[in-house]
């Protein structure tokens, strides 16, 4: 086997296979008993790094920095309207990124301190090419809905406004009470307020989640590895760096698992013994004796008992998460941890609360699961004590905040899931189509070599978890909180869920952001078989082919989350979030802002809608969040009593119409919202011009592309209230 002078190897026919960080003083036990193992230290306690891996070292920051640059560069040059330079662009400064950061994380010569930097340099890296692309301001559809609650807390001082798109985030103010924080402390503006929040929350997410893979494996190499697992998950690149709830909530639930895992109480004060008279002295039953263990030193020396001397079984895991541990009936009650244990993770459950409904009641189970399994097997009375304390807080924080929102949330996820089983059931019964892959609504065809990303990615994963079942009997026992290691496992092999749910366009959005909790439990274990592997070929030649032949499933992780122009800029395309949002949208929406009156209604199509709440400041109504769908406006070439109807019951005061929705399907698959029309219908340019025909429509605002109609004559039939037509300047 090939050595070096960074790392030693020794060969044994029937031990184990150690990866030991010299950090933590803990290791991975990961071998199947009868076969050929090698035991590595991967991180010495005193490297030499050769000239090149110095020199690599260095290397990451500043080509980080290069590889946001480049992404800064594809931006501005489609919105000067070379779109495939700015893909072109996009691209190769992802790759840089990767390659530098990702292949220092898999570089087996590294200390802990150094792959925690080369972590946040992925993970904050690939943040700050999202950042770039919205330094002029958030333009993302579920931004500006965040926009909206965030403006109106910080010019009214008020909580908990009514969102008229999304009245959910204003139930659940976390994200936006820290950013007007931010802003109110630095004076910076609302967008770079933001910005700042959200590289907090990506810094925190990455940072936590190191810390619980580390803990967890006892290995630093497999917490790098875990970070670029995680990296490229779908939603990592994409929507979770988005100026949303979800961004944050995600960074508080991974910190407070980390804690949970990472935080040591304690032992309790050893109970009083009894004098034994000196007749009839019996011994001692030996599983007593067993149970009797020290804390006065943290030396790796062992025991008589086999344990070492600060109460822990050889390679750091806990004597009472031995292979074996069962209920014993004269276990002692749960030892209450002290406050200053406690608050740090209480405070992150608080927070995540009052952040986001799913993610705090996913952690809340998590946490439920774990606090009962070590109640029910672990012997150790302060950490039940531990996970007893942690949990309860959590779960009434969550419980009181959940209720006091239910009616709203329940209206807002209610149609989601429904919409999501129906057309799976629809798929599976034969009454609807299943979902084209590789193609999108009214969008170009994913070119070839994104398709064989997208699928070497899929078949990584899968062929991942073949070998993870066969381990997991022996890893479950070797973690150093096993109870947290089979939940999070648990959860990794749910990932075959992410490839069913492609089926159709519904379950497809709801596995891909369930995929953010999936590739927690991928990041632990697929961590755990990479330190494994490179145990057993630690040349340097295998970290460099490993990179490379990582780098295309990492890529195609991005592709799965988002197409090519979410990702890019480029000229206006239809209903395309971003992309839809240009200066006539702007322009529009200033002007409502400025000369509509108070308490004006506004119906909108999706992203004029989002564009005109946000950045106007009116109220709009589209059928997103309630009421009544406005998108049958928008369609038919004559205005009728249905019409009508649709205008009396959402009381519209004012009518935005956007010509170029008849340019083609709307990439995001509708035009306004759900039940529009049937599916493949397009707007004409017919139908968009009916208002300009409908005795008692007056077109008070035109910029060319987009024009308002006051129509609270067609449907109250009174007199306009609008001011006089407004022709804007192109």
């Amino acid at each position: 086997m090939a050595t070096d002078a960074m790392a030693t190897a020794s060969t044994s026919l029937d031990g184990p296979v150690t990866v030991q960080s010299t950090t933590t003083g803990a290791s991975v036990m990961a071998a199947s008993a009868g076969e050929p193992t090698v035991a590595v230290e991967l991180t010495p306690a005193r490297p030499r790094f050769s000239w090149f891996e110095r020199f690599h070292k260095a290397l990451v920051l500043p080509v980080v920095g290069l590889g946001v640059l480049l992404n800064g560069l594809g931006i501005a040059a489609g919105r000067d309207g070379s779109e495939s330079r700015s893909i072109e662009l996009v691209w190769l400064g992802i790759a840089l990124i990767y390659l530098v950061a990702g292949g220092r994380l898999f570089n087996p010569r590294c200390d802990a301190r150094d792959r925690l930097r080369d972590a946040l340099a992925l993970g904050v890296g690939l943040t700050l090419c999202r950042t770039v692309a919205e330094i002029r301001g958030f333009d993302q559809f579920d931004e500006l809905l965040h926009i909206r609650t965030a403006t109106d807390l910080m010019h009214s001082g008020v909580l908990f406004s009514h969102n008229p798109l999304l009245p959910a985030s204003a139930r659940y103010p976390g994200l936006e009470l820290l950013t007007d924080a931010v802003a109110q402390l630095t004076g910076l503006s609302l967008t770079l307020s933001g910005a700042v929040v959200i590289l907090f929350a990506r810094t925190l997410t990455i940072w936590a989640l190191f810390v619980l893979v580390e803990r967890l494996s006892g290995s630093a190499y497999a917490a790098g590895v875990g970070v670029v697992v995680y990296c490229a998950s779908p939603q990592y690149y994409l929507f979770n760096s988005q100026f949303s709830y979800q961004s944050l909530a995600i960074g508080l639930m991974f910190a407070v698992l980390a804690l949970a895992v990472a935080t040591r109480t304690p032992p309790p004060p050893p109970a009083p013994t009894r004098t034994a008279t000196p007749t009839k002295a019996a011994a001692p039953p030996e599983s007593l004796a067993q149970e009797t263990r020290t804390d006065a030193t943290t030396t790796d020396a062992t025991t008589a008992d086999g344990n070492t001397a600060d109460g822990t079984a050889p390679g750091g895991i806990p004597a009472d998460e031995s292979p074996g541990d069962v209920p014993s009936a004269g276990r002692s009650k749960s030892v209450r941890p002290p406050a200053a244990v406690v608050v740090a993770p209480v405070l992150g459950l608080a927070a995540l609360a009052t952040s986001h409904h799913l993610t705090s009641w996913l952690a809340v189970g998590i946490l439920a699961l774990w606090t009962l399994s070590v109640r029910r097997f672990s012997r150790d009375p302060a950490r039940a004590g531990w996970a007893t304390w942690l949990f309860l807080p959590g779960l009434g924080a969550m419980v009181l905040w959940s209720v006091w929102s239910g009616p709203m949330i329940g209206e807002y996820l209610a149609p989601i899931f429904e919409d999501a089983f129906g057309q799976l059931a629809g798929v599976v019964g034969g009454s609807n189509s299943s979902r084209k892959l590789f193609s999108g609504n009214g969008g170009p065809v994913t070119p070839q070599w994104e398709r064989g990303a997208i699928i070497l990615w899929s078949l990584l994963w899968l062929g991942a978890i073949l070998p993870l079942l066969r381990w997991f009997p022996r890893w479950r026992h070797q973690a150093s909180d096993r109870y947290m290691f089979r939940i999070l496992f648990a959860l990794g092999l749910s990932y075959p869920c992410i490839l069913v749910g492609r089926v159709s366009p519904k379950t497809a959005e709801f596995t891909t952001r369930f995929s953010t909790f999936i590739f927690i439990g991928l990041a632990l274990v697929v961590g755990m078989l990479g330190a494994r592997f490179m145990s057993a070929h630690p040349a340097k030649r295998t970290t460099a082919v490993v990179t490379l032949a990582a780098m295309l499933p990492f890529l195609g992780g991005i592709v799965l989350g988002s197409p090519d122009w979410q990702r890019s800029t480029g000229p206006y395309l239809v209903s395309a979030d971003a992309r839809s949002v240009d200066r006539f949208a702007l322009q529009a929406a200033r002007w409502a802002r400025d000369n509509l009156p108070a308490g004006s209604v506004l119906a909108c199509d999706r992203v004029n809608g989002a564009v005109f709440a946000a950045r106007g400041g009116v109220w709009v109504t589209s059928g997103l969040s309630g009421g009544t769908n406005v998108g049958p406006l928008y369609f038919g070439p004559h205005f009728g009593r249905y019409e009508q109807g649709i205008l009396a019951r959402n009381k519209v005061d004012y009518l935005v119409v956007d010509q170029r929705l008849a340019k083609s399907l709307p990439r995001i698959g509708v035009y306004v919202a759900p039940g529009e029309a049937e599916p493949g219908t397009r707007i004409t340019h017919e139908a968009l011009a009916k208002y300009d025909r409908v005795p008692g429509s007056v077109r008070v605002y035109d910029n060319g592309p987009i024009r308002i109609y006051s129509v609270v004559g067609l449907w109250r039939g009174k007199p306009s209230i609008a001011t006089p037509t407004t022709t804007a300047q192109r």
